[in-house]
Parts: structure tokens; C-alpha cells; sequence
């Protein structure tokens, strides 16, 4: 392979590593997010035999319960940015067919942190309040609410700067509460940095293997495009591809590998560390 056209390759492979590194990181540092995730969902009440059911009698407050649902969500913010200078506070506001009978803050975080909830006259909404979320604060709110609702129609709304109106409740992901008291973490993994080093091996062979290969290579400074386009034989497209595709390979390696160091992961995952209580899995 000439000198000329690894040079050309590896420029262009590098050019466009490049941009979407920086952009990456150029987005990530403008980025202010605060989103809603839904911890658990539970109705009590299902489940109930029909002929038991009509006969049990439940009250809460002294109202009368035929159905209740258990919700947790955790809000966080996720950006890279504080949220500060909220016009209007962080509302839920719950179909009609539901009733909040109670709203408790678990856990909020850091320490110290001010949250505090306001659940609306009618029992519909609750407004969270506070005046400052920096980068991975998070605070834990648990719901009892009447009757029958889906999550699906529970509405967060938000007025601040850089924030959308309407906020997506999404699922937390697996893994993404940790005790407080596992906050020590198992760096290494022995599986991702064994088949990142095999596959970096290949891909390294094989970009060895591409460069071995004596082959001419049309120039276009020496004929016309169409000329050679016309001169590319299938040994020609089998050895740059083998070149692409073995950088590829020896990138993605490295990635796996370093994937393998839980503080060097390609794409580092949230989590939040809570008391142990709040990280029951039978929170039913």
C-alpha cells in the first residue's frame, strides 16, 4: 500500500475521531438535564381474590381506599450544569382519577440539600421546591395515591432556564442504586480487558497484514478519476478494507479495555448511593 494513501486513511480516520470526541465533550459541558426516574411502581390492592375483595374495607386518613398505588421516582440531574433560577418549581401533577393521599422525601442528597414537597388543595399535584441542584444531586419522593392511574399519564413540569417545559419519566436503570455502604466498588473486570486484549491482538495483525500487502494503487494525479476508478480491482477494496476495519476493531478494543476499569468507563453510568433501607428490592 503506498505511503500516500495510509497517510490519506489514517488523516481522514483521525480527523473524524477527532470531531465527535470534541463534540462529545463540547455538548456534554453545555448540557443542563434534570429527569424524573421511576424507581418502582406497585398497586396494593391487585392481585385480591373478587370475593374477598368486595367484603375488605380499607381507610387511610379516613378515607375510603378501593385502590392504591405505590410509586417511587428518583429526580436527578443528569446534566453538567446546576439547575438554579427555577421561575417555577418542579411540578407532578397525577390524572384526575387519582387521589395523592401522601408524599414523603426518603432520601436527598447531598446532605443539606433544601427540598420540600406541597401537594396541591385538590390533591392532584405536588410541587417540589428547591433553589439549587448541582451536577448528580438527587432526592427520593415516595407516593400513595387513590385509585386507579398509569404512570404514563403522570405529567413533570418545570420552568427554568435551559429546560424543557415537560419532562420524560424514564426507568432507572438496572444497577443504578447502590448502598451506601458498597460505595467501594470492584474496579477491575477480568472479561471485558481479556476480550478487549485478543481482539486488540487481531486487529493489530491484521492491520500489520494490510500494510504488508504489495499493491499498486491508481493515481489520481497520474490519470483521470474515471480512469481510476476503472484501475480498482477486488485486491485493492479487500486491502482497504482490511485496513479500516482492523483500526476499527483495535479502537473498540481499546474501549473494552479500558470499559474494564469501573473509573475509566466508555460511557460512565450514573448511580446514587442511598441508605440501605431504600435499596430493598421487596419494597412491596
Amino acid at each position: 500500500m503506498s505511503n500516500f494513501l495510509i497517510t490519506v486513511l489514517t488523516t481522514i480516520v483521525g480527523i473524524v475521531a477527532t470531531v465527535i470526541v470534541s463534540r462529545h465533550y463540547y455538548t456534554r459541558s453545555i448540557k443542563k438535564a434534570l429527569v424524573p426516574y421511576l424507581d418502582y411502581e406497585f398497586q396494593l390492592l391487585s392481585g385480591i381474590d373478587p370475593d374477598v375483595r368486595k367484603d375488605l374495607s380499607i381507610k387511610f386518613q379516613n378515607i375510603e381506599v378501593d385502590d392504591l398505588l405505590k410509586v417511587q421516582f428518583l429526580v436527578a440531574n443528569t446534566g453538567e450544569k446546576p439547575i438554579s433560577g427555577i421561575i417555577k418549581p418542579l411540578k407532578l401533577t397525577i390524572p384526575e382519577s387519582g387521589i395523592i393521599l401522601d408524599a414523603t422525601l426518603l432520601h436527598i442528597s447531598p446532605d443539606g440539600r433544601d427540598v420540600q414537597l406541597k401537594i396541591s388543595k385538590d390533591k392532584k399535584s405536588v410541587d417540589f421546591i428547591f433553589s439549587l441542584l448541582n451536577k448528580d444531586d438527587f432526592f427520593m419522593v415516595k407516593f400513595l395515591i387513590k385509585g386507579v392511574v398509569k404512570i404514563s399519564d403522570f405529567r413533570f413540569t418545570i420552568t427554568a432556564e435551559d429546560l424543557t417545559p415537560q419532562l420524560a419519566i424514564e426507568r432507572l436503570p438496572i444497577g443504578a442504586i447502590i448502598d451506601q455502604k458498597k460505595m467501594k466498588l470492584n474496579y477491575f473486570k477480568f472479561a471485558p480487558f481479556l476480550w478487549g486484549a485478543i481482539f486488540l491482538v487481531l486487529g493489530f495483525f491484521s492491520f500489520i497484514l494490510s500494510l504488508s500487502v504489495k499493491v499498486d494503487f491508481p493515481s489520481i494525479f497520474e490519470m483521470s478519476i474515471k480512469d481510476c476508478i476503472g484501475n480498482i480491482s477486488k485486491i485493492h477494496l479487500m486491502v482497504v478494507a482490511t485496513f479500516i476495519s482492523s483500526l476499527f476493531i483495535m479502537i473498540i478494543s481499546l474501549a473494552f479495555m479500558a470499559y474494564s476499569f469501573e473509573n475509566m468507563e466508555f460511557k460512565k453510568r450514573k448511580r446514587y448511593f442511598v441508605p440501605r433501607k431504600l435499596n430493598n428490592k421487596e419494597k412491596k
